[in-house]
């Protein structure tokens, strides 16, 4: 019997069968990951597993092989080889490019993504906005409101809705005689919650995270 190479989990090698680079044929399942990603730019496997149902082992192995050639529908970002425990912990995925024309030929509409420099720390700000989504699964009277579905509303405010970059607020300051102008935002996108408990609607709104 020949001997087998295991790939590295940091290539972008394809994955063999039968000497063959394995091409994989999207499910529901890999579209559903792929809307996940769309909503929160990093997420480890075992919180997409949290969110999209099944087993973990399955789901890892899929990840595996969208994320290799010739598939490259997500990619695993290389700031996460910076841990000192990158090669034991789980693997990060975001949206490959291949990804997100899939969900966009699919008419499926997301907000571009923002680039930050701290990747530990845009990492931590999806972790928990997901955690709250899982939250909210658990409970039936809660629902989440997208920053989407709050920009698609009658209800905001049409400047808001118009306006390039409509989650900052543009302030100004003086300091030593000077004006400053500029904007502040939240690192992650705004979101409601809507309770409905006792016949009783109670709505919430956070500027995000």
């Amino acid at each position: 019997m020949a001997a087998t190479t295991r790939n590295s989990r940091w290539t972008r090698d394809p994955i063999l069968d039968t000497g063959h680079p394995a091409v994989a044929r999207l499910t529901e399942r890999d579209i559903e990951i792929f809307k996940l990603l769309a909503r929160y730019r990093y997420l480890p496997a075992d919180d997409i597993h949290a969110l999209v149902g099944g087993e973990l082992k399955p789901i890892i192995h899929r990840l595996n092989l969208l994320s290799r050639r010739p598939n490259l529908y997500v990619n695993r970002p290389h700031q996460q080889r910076q841990a000192a425990d990158a090669n034991y912990r789980r693997l990060v995925y975001e949206l490959d490019e291949r990804g997100s024309r899939v969900l966009r030929e699919r008419g499926f509409s997301f907000l571009p993504k923002s680039y930050h420099r701290n990747f530990a720390h845009e990492l931590m700000v999806c972790r928990i906005t997901a955690s709250i989504e899982l939250g909210v699964r658990a409970d039936p009277s809660i629902r989440l409101i997208a920053w989407q579905e709050i920009l698609a509303s009658e209800k905001t405010p049409a400047e808001t809705r118009r306006a390039s970059r409509p989650s900052h607020i543009p302030i100004s300051f003086s300091a030593n005689g000077e004006t400053y102008r500029t904007e502040v935002c939240a690192d992650g996108a705004p979101f409601g919650l809507e309770s409905n408990r006792d016949g009783k609607r109670v709505y919430l709104f956070f500027p995000g995270i």
